[in-house]
């Protein structure tokens, strides 16, 4: 009976110690996994940063090498509608008002159901939202033949691309077997989602930039493609301005001899048959979403638990601003914050002042850019971005709460108003220069 008492108490401290090494290790591969995650998205995130404003405007209102048109009002840089709100990046700060992820580049919009707010009694997070406008999908502008009738949007301007006397092209086409191939190619450089209609810049032989969108690609020949641009909404009805329109070309009446281009028609543009540079632009959003639904029989305990559960994803807009296509980069994030150095000096040069997070001056710079003045505060002078990227672990692992000097919580309430679990989370700061941008004065 001794022997049989001692082996019990033996085998149940054996026990006990297996159950806690087993629940520390599980606790520990998701912190691990937390960690490697967070990594992970701060690593893509830095990666689109990098590339705003890469062939793309830093403010399509004041950049000065945009062609202008004039509709009988002031000469305006935008033939669509949705380009006229263009910048290379975008903050909405959900700690100061209400983002607009439903329409990016107008006046703030509904803070949309699923938008994270998580509790402003207990976590109280509220992650901003970042859009970024660049080439996201390509390192290469294609050099292309410009045709002002013929393209397969209403007959509209188009940029037919040839392998055989340009090397970017050549390298997007190279391998292709067939027209159709060639087409395939050329649209997943312009049109990454079918059926959606994406921004592209087109560089004339002057250096003036052109902004339209794009409505499908047409293959020619295995070495031969067409971009067909889409007809604009300003009442002229075409995408890239004509050097010099004659009594005969569409444009003639809409746009007034003299003004437009700069200062007069000839000023920028080009003519059927020049040559021209197209490049493709991505709009990317990254926000802290609620993309798990939770289940109709799950209990109230539940629901609270499953409603906790938080995704950083990254959206591709597509022209309308209506989002595409999207990944789910990083689970279980809770929290996204940027703060932004600028440069405040109109002709450049002068010291650099820096925003920390949810510092009420960030959308000043980088906010909506209606009634923005050259040489005033602009996303165009945003110079680096500073951002913070958090993530908690799937599951709780601790009783009590926790936080770091200076506020920042350590652990997330996972069944609020209780609190009686939290998980750990974990958190990477870091910033990158924005070197597309730091030539820009305007």
């Amino acid at each position: 009976m001794i022997a049989l008492v001692m082996g019990l108490i033996i085998s149940l401290a054996v026990v006990a110690l297996g159950k806690s090494a087993t629940q520390t290790f599980h606790d520990q591969a998701r912190l691990s996994a937390t960690e490697s995650g967070v990594r992970t998205a701060v690593e893509r995130l830095r990666t689109d940063l990098t590339r705003i404003s890469q062939m793309a405007p830093g403010n399509i209102r004041l950049d000065p090498q945009i062609a202008r048109i004039n509709n009988g009002g002031p000469p305006s840089p935008w033939r669509y509608q949705q380009f006229a709100y263009l910048a290379g990046v975008r903050i909405d700060m959900q700690s100061l008002t209400a983002p607009s992820v439903a329409v990016p580049f107008t006046a703030n919009a509904a803070t949309p159901a699923n938008f994270a707010i998580q509790g402003a009694g207990t976590n109280n997070f509220r992650p901003d939202t970042i859009v970024i406008t660049g080439n996201l999908t390509s390192n290469d502008s294609y050099g292309g033949t410009f045709q002002h009738l013929g393209g397969a949007c209403g007959g509209g301007q188009n940029v037919t691309l040839d392998a055989l006397s340009d090397a970017a092209v050549f390298s997007l086409l190279t391998g292709a077997a067939n027209p159709a191939d060639a087409q395939a190619r050329a649209s997943g450089a312009f049109l990454p989602v079918a059926g959606r209609e994406f921004y592209v810049q087109v560089r004339d032989g002057l250096g003036c930039f052109h902004y339209a969108t794009v409505c499908g690609t047409t293959g020619i020949s295995a070495t031969q493609v067409r971009v067909d641009l889409s007809n604009d909404d300003g009442g002229i009805g075409r995408a890239v301005l004509l050097a010099n329109p004659t009594a005969g070309d569409p444009e003639a009446a809409a746009v007034p001899p003299g003004v437009g281009n700069g200062t007069s028609l000839s000023s920028c543009g080009t003519s059927s048959g020049g040559r021209v540079r197209i490049a493709p632009v991505a709009r990317a959003r990254w926000v802290v979403k609620a993309t798990h639904t939770t289940r109709a029989a799950a209990t109230v305990a539940e629901q609270n638990y499953e409603g906790q559960k938080f995704d950083l994803v990254r959206e591709i807009l597509d022209a309308t601003g209506a989002a595409a296509w999207s990944e789910t980069v990083l689970e279980y994030a809770i929290d996204l914050k940027f703060g932004i150095t600028v440069d405040p000096a109109p002709l450049g040069g002068g010291p650099l002042l820096a925003f920390d997070f949810d510092d009420p001056n960030i959308p000043v710079w980088a906010g909506p850019t209606a009634g923005q003045l050259a040489g005033q505060p602009g996303p165009q002078r945003i110079r680096s971005i500073r951002y913070r990227v958090s993530a908690r672990t799937s599951t709780p692992d601790r009783k009590s709460s926790g936080v770091i000097p200076g506020g920042y919580p350590i652990r997330y309430c996972t069944d609020p108003p209780a609190c009686l679990t939290y998980a750990r989370i974990r958190t990477i700061v870091s910033e990158v220069a924005l070197l597309n941008q730091a030539r820009m004065l305007y």
